[in-house]
């Protein structure tokens, strides 16, 4: 066989070698990585599943070069136990707000339903190459003027009218006064030295 015809079935065996390495690259390849919904998704059927800690990794796990540590999983299993302590078992996430700044930034904003209330979570995510990093969350209870914004719903603040409450005016024992005495009616008036006769003398 000519170095020319070798050659070629060389090159034809390395083509063969590197195609079927690409077709068996695994799920979590860079071009495979998942978008930051379906982190969210996996987050929440850990929650449904009561696997606080686990879904706390979920988040945490998406970021191994936060040297910082900025998030735990601890520090975020911990408060997810005591959600469904207080509200029940986690039903479903409602995505309210769901934003891809600039291909960079993902934002997610939403209420995930719990047996006995709602409560808002707030997600952030950024992208390094082609992977997303988990960057922020947050839930809370109070957030009704937070959902009033989103439905362009703005009701009018009426300022407290003052309640007057009545100052009590300080009361006194009544001062008593001086009973008047009867009149008496008035009687001839009595003689005086000058009005009475004179004796003429004998």
């Amino acid at each position: 066989m000519k170095l020319s015809a070798r050659l070629a079935l060389v090159l034809l065996f390395i083509s063969c070698v590197a195609e079927a390495q690409i077709s068996s690259a695994p799920a979590d390849a860079p071009d495979k990585q998942p978008d930051y919904n379906a982190i969210i998704h996996h987050f929440f059927e850990m929650v449904k599943a009561g696997k606080c800690t686990d879904a706390a990794h979920v988040l945490v796990d998406t970021n191994p070069q936060d040297t910082f540590n900025v998030v735990k999983h601890e520090d975020l299993a911990v408060p997810l136990e005591k959600i469904e302590d207080a509200l029940g078992s986690f039903q479903d996430f409602k995505p309210l707000v769901n934003k891809n700044i600039n291909g960079g930034i993902g934002y997610v904003y939403g209420l995930a339903i719990y047996e006995r209330n709602a409560i808002r979570f707030e997600f952030i995510f950024y992208k390094d190459g082609s992977s997303w990093r988990f960057l922020h969350i947050d839930f809370n209870l109070d957030y009704v003027p937070e959902i009033r914004d989103l439905a362009g719903v703005h009701i009018p603040v009426t300022p407290p009218v003052p309640v007057q409450i009545p100052t009590p005016t300080p009361t006194s024992a009544p001062t008593p006064t001086a009973t008047p005495k009867p009149s008496t009616p008035p009687g001839p008036p009595a003689p005086s030295s000058s009005s009475a006769p004179q004796q003429s003398s004998p």
